[in-house]
């Protein structure tokens, strides 16, 4: 990791602060509540906080994990920042505990995430499932109507989430 937790470092109170005031001083510097509609401006705080390394948090056991994506969800919250951490850090848990290697696409995918160049939106088909929508995955493809993906406006690629894990 390239920011300011360290791989294979200890997440404690001292890291917690550290990496709460480098969050809060970017958003500080870099976000207002006006630009939480303003995808560019989403992006821009994205890729900053990708480059602290919050993109690749929950994608190693040794990262901080979810204490430190806690940490930065906190943050954004508290600004009101719509930054797709969430949606990272929930890949990176699927990913980091998959029990077959990814196909190159989507490794590509989530690489593409981690570096904070591509956003992803997540979808719990089953939590979410509306009497009139239709997800379909058959061949390796999906098609249908999904409702209520948060952050799917700014969304490069769609995470769904299904009953069974395929």
């Amino acid at each position: 990791m390239n920011g300011v937790i360290e791989s294979g470092s200890q997440f404690g109170a001292a890291e917690q602060e550290a990496l709460r005031d480098a969050v809060r001083g970017l958003l500080a510097r870099d976000w207002s509540y006006a630009a939480a509609g303003d995808p560019a401006q989403v992006d821009k705080v994205y890729l900053q906080l990708a480059e602290l390394g919050v993109a690749e948090f929950c994608s190693d056991a040794s990262d901080g994990g979810l204490a430190a994506a806690t940490t930065v969800l906190a943050e954004l919250g508290r600004a009101s920042c719509s930054a797709p951490v969430l949606e990272a850090v929930l890949a990176n848990l699927v990913v980091s505990r998959a029990a077959v290697p990814l196909p190159a696409t989507a490794a590509s995918v989530f690489a593409g995430v981690r570096s904070g160049r591509l956003r992803l939106a997540v979808s719990f088909d089953v939590v979410q499932a509306h009497p009139d929508e239709t997800f379909v995955f058959a061949d390796g493809t999906a098609s249908g109507t999904l409702s209520h993906v948060e952050g799917a406006d700014h969304a490069d690629h769609l995470l769904v989430f299904r009953p069974g894990g395929h």
